[in-house]
C-alpha cells in the first residue's frame, strides 16, 4: 500500500468548501449520492475525489485559472456558468426526469429574475 498524504489537498478543502456551502444553502445535510447527483459523477467517483485516492478531471486547472482572475472576473465567469445552467432542459434530460434541485432558503425571485420580469 503506498504511502498517503495525512494533510487535505487544496482540491479536497474546494470540494468540502463547496458541501459545506451547498448544506448552507439546503439548511440540511445533503448526502454524497445527492451531491454525486448535483456533480453529475457517480457516488463513488465522488467519494474517490472527496478522500483524495482521485481529483475531478480538469477541476484543478479550471481553479487556478479563475484563482488567477480578478475577484470580480472569477465571479463574472461563474454567474456565466450559472445562466447556461438556468437554460430550459433538453429534451432527453426531461424524459430521464433527472433534475436535483437543492431547496434554498427564500423561494423569492432572485434579483436577476426580477430585472428580466421588469423588462
Amino acid at each position: 500500500m503506498g504511502t498517503k498524504s495525512i494533510a487535505e489537498s487544496r482540491t479536497q478543502k474546494t470540494l468540502r468548501q463547496i458541501q459545506f456551502r451547498l448544506q448552507m444553502a439546503a439548511e440540511r445535510e445533503l448526502t454524497h449520492s445527492e451531491l454525486a447527483k448535483l456533480a453529475g459523477v457517480g457516488t463513488r467517483a465522488l467519494g474517490d475525489w472527496m478522500r483524495g485516492v482521485t481529483s475531478p478531471p480538469g477541476m484543478s486547472a479550471i481553479l487556478e485559472l479563475l484563482a488567477i482572475l480578478p475577484t470580480v472576473d472569477a465571479v463574472a465567469v461563474l454567474g456565466y456558468w450559472q445562466k447556461c445552467l438556468d437554460q430550459p432542459l433538453t429534451n432527453s434530460a426531461k424524459q430521464s426526469g433527472d433534475q436535483t434541485n437543492i431547496p434554498t432558503k427564500s423561494k423569492k425571485p432572485t434579483r436577476r429574475k426580477q430585472m428580466k420580469e421588469g423588462s
